[in-house]
């Protein structure tokens, strides 16, 4: 069986655990911390006995906590939404309603990082099992929530890592936002590879002469 993506970037975090991850305004995040960050946040859900088509919202913006979060909630075997606080408040209030979102993360809800010598216990694989739910802009009607199980995803993202050549040595910056799908490739070609993701505040991805001056002093060599 194709492992699903939490265990597969267990593998990954094993291999290149001194490895920087994730780069943010905060610092970098190596791959042994992200690693430990997302399994106490799994660990902490598991111990909730949720429901296994439960949505977690994710109230964070794009950072190194976002990418925590969603990793833990992979881990813990269940689904989540993203929900920025820059989102505009009628829309958040539609996605949590229609997600029937009842369970909220945030940089102040996550635990500390488990031990280097903690176990993992990630939820078993189950390839039918709800990932995601996001929203269409909803900008020919009413918003569309768009669920995706684990099935096919980190196939996808083995192809794409093939195909666009990211290596451990790559420096792949995170442009999607992450209320858009796509977003997802973003994170899985960086992370299920040994890459470093590399994030930029939205004034410098709205910017092309801040982008550019970013991508060379960052020395970035993939971007979507």
């Amino acid at each position: 069986m194709q492992q699903d993506f939490i265990h597969r970037f267990i593998d990954t975090a094993r291999r290149f655990g001194p490895h920087a991850a994730i780069e943010d305004k905060t610092g970098i995040t190596t791959y042994d911390l992200l690693l430990r960050r997302a399994a106490a946040t799994g660990a902490m859900l598991q111990a909730r006995k949720l429901p296994p088509e439960t949505v977690i919202g994710l109230c964070f913006e794009k950072s190194a906590d976002y990418i925590t979060a969603l990793l833990g909630v992979w881990y813990a075997g269940l689904a989540f939404a993203p929900l920025p606080p820059s989102l505009p408040p009628a829309r958040r209030d539609f996605i949590v309603r229609d997600a029937d979102i009842r369970v909220f993360l945030d940089t102040d809800s996550l635990p500390p990082p488990l031990r280097a010598d903690a176990a993992l216990t990630p939820a078993p694989q189950d390839d039918a099992r709800l990932s995601y739910v996001m929203h269409t802009s909803g900008s020919t009607g009413t918003p569309k929530g768009v669920a995706v199980e684990q099935r096919g995803i980190v196939n996808v993202i083995e192809q794409q890592i093939k195909a666009f050549g990211l290596t451990p040595q790559s420096r792949s910056l995170f442009y999607l936002s992450i209320s858009f799908d796509a977003s997802l490739s973003d994170i899985g070609t960086a992370l299920l590879s040994g890459a470093a993701l590399v994030m930029a505040d939205d004034d410098i991805l709205r910017d092309g002469e801040k982008l550019l001056h970013f991508i060379r002093s960052r020395h970035i060599t993939h971007s979507d």
